[in-house]
């Protein structure tokens, strides 16, 4: 089939990319879209709905397109609307799995050419998409947590704040109710270390209400971390005389 065919071919050009740590100049990415487009003019042709091309073409093949397209497209301006369009689109056939989205949202969240809004929407939609699971890949699903929350302490904290604090509040709803280490025990550490660190800030710009919330959240997910007894301990200890301390002012 001559669409698979053009798949591929980009897909040997960016790879050969990497391989040879080389940059693709302009024209080259141009000229590589331009075959992309082709492949997906053959696919519309063929069907008008983007989730019935599973049945023209094999899922693993419209993983590739779409994800090709989204690594040229990356590389020029002003195409970030028509990037989350197109993952978008494609999240929402058939042909998409949570292995997939969260390629794309790992992807989108590093480099050069990274794509916020993707990488939030990629990773968010696979989060959803796993805890519906009957059995929840919770290594996966601590991964898509863990790159959340660097996601938002990346475009800053004061704008990010209450989407943040979400994020921590999800993680924490997702540990309730699990068996003793099903959710990765490192990763359920690190969660509640960088709750706690986050009040570090609100307590030097004197917004004490704010910091209390983060080292609440810290303590709360503590109390859901095998081994971290003394951490707890140290935690309790500190908010008792921290809020001693804001009573007595």
């Amino acid at each position: 089939m001559v669409c698979k065919s053009l798949i591929m071919t980009v897909s040997a050009i960016i790879s050969d990319e990497k391989l040879k740590t080389n940059t693709l100049l302009e024209n080259e990415v141009k000229e590589a879209i331009s075959l992309l487009d082709r492949a997906g003019k053959m696919l519309m042709s063929s069907s008008t709905e983007y989730d019935k091309l599973e049945a023209i073409i094999e899922p693993n093949f419209l993983f590739v397109y779409t994800w090709c397209a989204f690594d040229l497209h990356s590389r020029l301006d002003d195409t970030g609307s028509q990037q989350l369009l197109l993952i978008k689109r494609f999240a929402n056939s058939k042909c998409c799995n949570p292995k997939h989205l969260l390629q794309i949202g790992i992807d989108a969240s590093q480099g050069p050419s990274s794509n916020h809004e993707v990488a939030i929407f990629a990773l968010s939609t696979c989060l959803s998409t796993l805890l519906a699971l009957p059995s929840p890949d919770y290594a996966s699903v601590a991964l898509i947590v863990r790159k959340l929350v660097s996601l938002s302490s990346i475009h800053g904290i004061d704008t990010n704040d209450d989407a943040t604090m979400e994020t921590y509040k999800q993680a924490y709803r997702i540990m309730v109710g699990l068996k003793e280490g099903e959710y990765p025990v490192e990763e359920a550490k690190w969660l509640s270390m960088t709750a706690w660190n986050r009040a570090a800030v609100p307590v030097r710009m004197g917004h004490m209400d704010e910091a209390k919330r983060w080292m609440s959240m810290g303590l709360e997910l503590a109390n859901k971390v095998p081994g971290m007894q003394t951490y707890r301990s140290c935690m309790e200890d500190f908010i008792a005389g921290f809020e001693q301390k804001l009573s007595g002012a």
